[in-house]
């Protein structure tokens, strides 16, 4: 039986976060599909992730490249009380 894809992309994650992918997530007492020791991370893999979301961060990725930064896009959640990062995994992993 093959790996599929988004099995893949849950144990890139746990690898490159030094945590541990937790198998059937959702069904046992822990949550989340990888876990560190400050991190408890869900996996969203495929169509679902919004053009628009990934249509914003090309265009910060761009302006960034050209300042020689690292891309980040904040979002804050109309009525709620907290803000959202997207960053890049890699670039996560160099700053941590």
């Amino acid at each position: 039986m093959t790996n599929p894809a988004w099995k893949k992309f849950e144990q890139k994650v746990a690898k490159k976060l030094g945590g541990r992918r937790i198998p059937v997530s959702g069904t046992g007492s822990i949550k989340g599909d990888v876990i560190t020791d400050a991190l408890l991370i869900d996996c969203k893999h495929g169509k679902q992730i919004p053009k628009t979301l990934v249509s914003w961060f090309e265009k910060v990725k761009e302006e960034a490249k050209l300042e020689g930064k690292i891309p980040a896009l904040v979002l804050k959640p109309k009525g709620k009380h907290y803000e959202l990062i997207v960053i890049r995994l890699d670039d996560f992993e160099k700053i941590r």
